[in-house]
């Protein structure tokens, strides 16, 4: 009977929040997935061993770590943006959840059903996560066609909206690898066989890359640049986790070439000098339009 009561619980907490509107449920996914990234982070072997059976290598804690990291920087934006007016600001929280844990749900579906002698997915990871896990995305999915707008997206030619565009190719590019190639592209990376476990975390990992993705091509259709550089902050803070995460991983276990070094620290540059310039130039653009603002105010007065 015990088995079932954190399926109870994740119920229950799904009647309470739903009807209390967007705004409700969007805080209470900030809360709920910061406490979940930072205990994936912190403690991923007391959280995931709950949820498999077997022995977890470092290969699996460190890729479970990474998975809570992008989580955080997916829920990061959400908590930056949470005072703006825009409501396409929710559309593209609500639609980048939308999409993350769909991915999220397929990959750990078909990470369960695998058949494994050496480590696998338990009842918990049934009962609890996925499950869970399925009324997270059901939520979601029914706030984000209640706040999306249908309209036309903007398609400016500025070198912020540039620098969106390109965030989005390399998250697109970057998730779908690891998602359908999760062997080939963490294989060279690694010194350890992977097993089915690691290529369902491997794919979590990426599920919410795809989620800051959809993010950051929403984006374009925010009115304030303030808001377009709370994207490119996540996304840099993110970056700055993970490669943390890899340089701790490097030097302090043995399971991991120097692949992991030169292929981890090259992807992640390009990434974060993506968002760095899309940021400073965002930046430069508010301070010119308020250095302008008082300019006309001084002369008002005059």
């Amino acid at each position: 009977m015990t088995d079932y009561l954190p399926s109870a619980i994740v119920t229950f907490m799904f009647v309470v929040l739903i009807p209390w509107g967007v705004d409700v449920w969007i805080l209470a996914d900030t809360i709920i997935t910061t406490f979940f990234g930072l205990t994936m982070i912190c403690s991923p072997k007391h959280f995931l061993s709950r949820q498999t059976k077997g022995k977890l290598d470092d290969v699996h804690l460190h890729m479970y770590r990474m998975c809570g990291i992008m989580l955080l920087s997916s829920t990061m934006f959400a908590w930056l943006a949470r005072k703006s007016k825009d409501q396409n600001i929710k559309s593209a929280i609500l639609w980048g959840r939308v999409v993350g844990v769909s991915l999220y749900v397929m990959a750990r579906v078909h990470g369960y059903f695998q058949v494994s002698k050496s480590i696998k997915w338990n009842k918990q990871a049934l009962l609890f996560g996925i499950y869970g896990d399925c009324l997270w995305l059901l939520g979601n999915f029914v706030y984000s066609l209640k706040v999306t707008d249908l309209g036309k997206v903007t398609t400016t030619l500025s070198k912020a909206d540039f620098y969106l565009k390109s965030d989005f190719v390399q998250c697109f590019l970057f998730g779908i690898s690891f998602f359908i190639m999760p062997r080939l592209m963490l294989g060279f990376q690694t010194t350890k066989t992977l097993n089915h476990l690691h290529c369902t975390l491997i794919r979590m990992m990426a599920a919410f890359v795809f989620n800051t993705g959809i993010i950051a091509w929403k984006s374009l259709q925010f009115s304030e640049n303030i808001d377009k550089i709370w994207h490119f902050v996540s996304r840099v803070m993110g970056n700055s986790g993970l490669v943390t995460a890899q340089i701790y991983a490097q030097f302090t276990t043995s399971s991991w070439t120097l692949w992991h070094i030169y292929f981890g620290m090259f992807g992640m540059s390009l990434w974060s000098a993506n968002a760095s310039f899309g940021y400073f130039n965002l930046k430069n653009i508010l301070d010119k339009n308020i250095h302008n603002g008082h300019q006309k105010q001084t002369l008002k007065q005059e």
